[in-house]
């Protein structure tokens, strides 16, 4: 209903339900042991601090010559006297006041006495095979409570107390192991947490006053111990009885990967050895006598772009087949580099993303191979055809599905009338061998999109 600034520079706000006003100012110059931050504290005047007014009037706030403050509500004229407020600059005290399990509270005293195992809550829920090492003091909260895993719903509750206005006792709290920040500041006395997984917990609660001073963090340390079946021993013995299951067929295994690598290797070895390095002294050649006779030029250099385009295909070959190249991201690699090499080459600007958790995935020999030869046309394709500016490449997989998409800015192409091009027509075939989808979208003056969908084991 009405705003002001006063001389110091808080800013007062008169409403329907009671008086506020907003300090500007830093809560790390205060004498609190806690807050570290900068924050705008408001605080509130109602009918337990004085301001006994209804519905104040609009505009009716006023600061005169001696900083006091006034009021006009509904039923009286009220001023405000800065000199009478004592700000209460005493940090609250905070204690755990008791933890309840699935949202009854629970008589940990009765348990101690009477060494109980197990007891029954109200609504039905067992509690058993719990642990605890004493009662705290005048509280009696359990001390280094260990609880079974599917006892996890625990409720913390406290009490903040302070020499005045308790009623305006403010709190946050947080679950170290669970969570990594602090909760909202809030007023209610209770933390709730549920379904908590096994490990071990430090819950963490501390308590503000109303002129912003916090009290120092209680912590309160507590165990869900974890099923059977997720214990070490469990584990031990699963892991033994699978490595005993399966040792025979393992051994097996073993020595047929070990021919076959050694197979494949040996074929990389020698086509990069024997048929690679033939194939680069011709290119060499043609090179050569290319620039002793001009009348052999023609013939020359349909030599020497064979020798290239062959020698770049014996290379895509060689790295298929060698075992080092199985995972994806050797593949990723290989495709990084053969884009950025094309389409810087041509100033074409592109972007090429990955998701990485591609990279620990394998495909086989004839799998691999069709897959970048697939890649390496479209791209061929896209740099000697599209004048394009742009490109993106985006590599994808969701579950067991991997998406490849390759897209360009060009001029695109009538799909209905080049789509026979030997080179589509190779892309489709290879898709085809790999049990894959391809589908080429493109229209004239408005680039092209290539998308090549496959599942991995």
């Amino acid at each position: 209903m009405g705003v002001i600034e006063d001389k110091k520079g808080s800013i007062w706000i008169s409403t329907r339900n009671g008086l506020n006003r907003m300090l500007n100012r830093s809560l790390e110059n205060q004498k609190s042991s806690t807050s570290k931050s900068n924050q705008i504290l408001f605080k509130n005047y109602m009918f337990g601090d004085g301001f006994l007014g209804v519905n104040a009037y609009t505009g009716s706030i006023f600061q005169d010559s001696r900083n006091q403050i006034w009021i006009g509500t509904g039923d009286r004229l009220i001023c405000y006297h800065p000199e009478g407020e004592v700000p209460d600059t005493i940090s609250p005290n905070i204690q755990l006041s008791s933890i309840a399990l699935f949202n009854e509270n629970v008589n940990w005293i009765d348990l101690a006495l009477n060494n109980d195992t197990s007891f029954t809550l109200g609504n039905g829920v067992n509690v058993s095979d719990f642990k605890f090492n004493g009662l705290s003091k005048w509280y009696s909260v359990p001390q280094n409570l260990s609880l079974a895993y599917n006892n996890n719903y625990l409720t913390f509750k406290y009490i903040g107390i302070a020499t005045r206005s308790p009623y305006k006792i403010r709190y946050q709290y947080k679950l170290d192991g669970l969570e990594d920040n602090w909760n909202a500041i809030t007023d209610r006395n209770e933390a709730p947490y549920g379904n908590i997984p096994n490990g071990t917990y430090t819950f963490k609660v501390k308590a503000m006053n109303s002129e912003g001073y916090w009290s120092n963090e209680i912590h309160y340390t507590f165990t869900i111990r974890a099923p059977w079946w997720k214990t070490w021993w469990f584990r031990i013995l699963a892991a033994a009885a699978v490595a005993a299951s399966v040792y025979g067929v393992y051994r097996y295994r073993l020595n047929q990967i070990l021919r076959v690598q050694s197979i494949r290797n040996k074929i990389a070895h020698d086509l990069h050895d024997d048929i690679g390095s033939t194939l680069n002294s011709i290119s060499i050649y043609s090179e050569i006598a290319k620039q002793q006779t001009v009348q052999q030029l023609n013939a020359l250099e349909m030599i020497g772009e064979s020798s290239r385009k062959v020698i770049d295909s014996m290379s895509d070959i060689v790295w298929a087949i060698n075992s080092d190249n199985d995972s994806f991201e050797k593949i990723i690699l290989r495709m990084r580099s053969l884009s950025y090499n094309l389409l810087h080459a041509k100033n074409i600007q592109h972007i090429f993303k990955v998701d990485e958790s591609l990279n620990d995935q394998k495909l086989s020999i004839e799998d691999r191979r069709n897959f970048y030869l697939i890649f390496k046309e479209a791209l061929n394709n896209l740099v000697k055809y599209s004048a394009a500016t742009k490109a993106e490449i985006y590599l994808e997989k969701n579950h067991t599905n991997v998406a490849l998409s390759i897209k360009d800015n060009g001029k695109g192409f009538d799909v209905n009338n080049e789509y026979n091009g030997n080179g589509l027509i190779s892309m489709k075939q290879r898709a085809k061998e790999m049990n894959a989808t391809i589908e080429i979208t493109s229209s004239l003056n408005e680039g092209t999109k290539i998308e090549l969908k496959f599942k991995t084991s």
